[in-house]
């Protein structure tokens, strides 16, 4: 027992002096915590008046002008750095003048992601076209949709997922290097270009045309011959454009080149069995 009790007064003695500290450096405050006040900003100094003089020719000359240029000023450290994130919808920067060419723009886009190797990073909002910045803490602006112009986008994100879905060349060889070829990307003058896809049961492959100009006889040439069937252009009306898309896609028989006339900002998909 007197072993126990030695023990107690150890600990006591332990302890105490620290308690004793912390209540001595921290006192209770009554009532609220003072804030101190503000510093007011100095007021600006003003810019003394130049003085002027002479150079070696005679001619008048000021005396910020043969001074050496002022630094830039240093940004502090402590200031927080933006995340990088977009800041605003691309909708927002474009001027009224161009949205005509956002939506075939936005949906040539879609389709380059879609057939070039490696993972596509989206947001929810961008499958119809959301105007603002993609926000987790509120839903998502789905009556835009009564639009036409969001619709036309929703359904032509839907049609490029079931094709990308419903065709193995897109992923099931993605990090084989012998299965991804560029087409053509050699003709810069002619803002096109066209990417070949492999896969085990056949070929996808697209062809696009960047400028503001439709591109007539842009012709191809394929590593092989086969059954092409068009899969999707962006430029039908059914998506938003000036194309009227045909009531039955057909595969016909391709002896290895391709001649294909693509409207401004658009990109056709097909299909090589």
């Amino acid at each position: 027992m007197d072993m126990l009790w030695l023990i107690v007064a150890f600990a006591l003695m332990a302890i105490l002096p620290d308690l004793l500290r912390r209540r001595r450096r921290y006192p209770r405050r009554k009532g609220p915590i003072p804030v101190p006040p503000r510093r007011k900003p100095a007021p600006a100094k003003a810019p003394a008046p130049a003085e002027t003089g002479e150079d070696a020719a005679g001619n008048e000359i000021s005396a910020q002008e043969t001074t050496a240029p002022a630094q830039p000023p240093i940004v502090p450290a402590a200031v927080p750095a933006r995340p990088a994130i977009a800041p605003v919808s691309v909708p927002h920067r474009v001027r009224p003048a161009a949205w005509s060419q956002l939506t075939p723009q936005a949906r040539e886009l879609y389709l380059y992601m879609t057939i070039h190797p490696g993972k596509m990073l989206d947001f929810m909002g961008n499958e119809f076209a959301q105007l603002r910045e993609f926000d987790e803490s509120r839903e998502q602006d789905w009556m835009v949709l009564k639009y036409p112009n969001h619709d036309d986008f929703h359904r032509y994100r839907r049609a490029l997922n079931e094709a990308y879905l419903a065709n193995e060349a897109f992923w099931s060889r993605e990090y084989d290097p012998e299965a991804f070829r560029w087409l053509d990307c050699a003709h810069p003058e002619l803002d096109a270009c066209a990417i070949w896809r492999d896969g085990h049961d056949g070929a996808v492959l697209a062809a696009f045309n960047f400028g503001d100009t439709e591109l007539a006889d842009y012709t191809l040439t394929l590593p092989r011959a086969g059954k092409l069937t068009k899969l999707l252009d962006t430029d039908w009306q059914c998506f938003g454009g000036r194309t009227e898309k045909p009531k039955r896609l057909v595969g016909k028989a391709c002896g290895g080149e391709l001649k294909l006339t693509l409207a401004p900002f658009s990109g056709q998909l097909f299909k090589l069995v």
